[in-house]
């Protein structure tokens, strides 16, 4: 029968493959597992070629990342900059909620917390300098005799 055109060049690549597989055991064996000290070919030449191998012993799925990207482009370069920016407001703004959530749920239960300063003073605001007197000295309470 006739062969179609793509039966050919199946034919024609699977002879090449084959010419590979054996060029590369060839080599192997004729030093050892070593480089020939006078290779017919460059050793990217039979790295590629191996690698094509490999390929097609895998059914043509690549088992190493695809590293051949390339550089972006800089509209996508934008685009994911502002996506970030978008997905870091939408964070601060969803703690800023939870927090005054707390903050309002602390006021019910009569809950009080510390300010910015680490500490209260007597009206409940944290952080406050005002019952401090000049100087750094901190006002004595009135001892009760």
């Amino acid at each position: 029968g006739k062969l179609t055109s793509n039966e050919k060049r199946k034919k024609i690549f699977d002879s090449a493959l084959d010419r590979f597989t054996n060029y590369i055991q060839a080599n192997k064996e004729k030093e050892g597992g070593k480089q020939p000290s006078h290779p017919t070919c460059t050793k990217r030449a039979e790295c590629l070629m191996q690698d094509v191998i490999d390929l097609r012993a895998a059914g043509w799925e690549s088992k190493k990342p695809n590293t051949m990207a390339g550089p972006a482009k800089i509209s996508d370069v934008h685009r994911a900059h502002a996506e970030e920016a978008a997905r870091e407001e939408e964070q601060k703004m969803e703690d800023r909620k939870k927090l005054a959530e707390q903050e309002r749920l602390d006021k019910e239960r009569g809950v009080r917390r510390p300010g910015p300063g680490g500490r209260e003073d007597r009206d409940g605001r944290g952080g406050a300098k005002e019952d401090n007197k000049p100087g750094g000295r901190k006002e004595e309470p009135a001892k009760a005799e």
